[in-house]
């Protein structure tokens, strides 16, 4: 697991904290350990971004779900929020929740991101209009 960690995060700088944090989800999210090897999803790409209904969640916490592709032609949704990570694989069993901690680690911006990301991504209601 720590090689696998150390090649995700030791990936680019110019690479998003987005970017690092759904291949970090894809790991943490394996549930398939075979002696000194691990099968997970290697994220190769996220996109499309819209902010999650979290109301429900305890805490206030604000989420972003992404289409995801996998390096071997996975594909599926991936939700970074601020309490969890989760991987949603098409035709598999949604994976564990990954805390927000655990994935803050190694990736110190990730909540920040988050948060940021969600602003940018939410429809702003117009304020007061005046008709004379």
């Amino acid at each position: 697991m720590t090689k696998e960690i150390r090649g995700i995060v030791s990936e680019p700088a110019s690479k998003h904290p987005l970017d690092v944090a759904a291949r970090l989800a894809g790991l943490f999210s394996s549930r398939n350990y075979e002696g000194d090897r691990i099968d997970f999803v290697r994220v190769r790409d996220i996109d499309h971004p819209t902010v999650c209904d979290l109301s429900g969640f305890e805490g206030d916490p604000v989420g972003l779900s992404f289409s995801f592709y996998g390096m071997e032609g996975e594909e599926g949704l991936i939700y970074l929020t601020t309490t969890f990570a989760q991987v949603t694989q098409h035709g598999a069993n949604p994976g564990p929740h990954v805390p927000a901690a655990m994935i803050s680690r190694f990736v110190p911006e990730y909540d920040e991101a988050v948060r940021n990301l969600v602003i940018q991504r939410t429809p702003c209601a117009p304020s007061s209009i005046t008709l004379n």
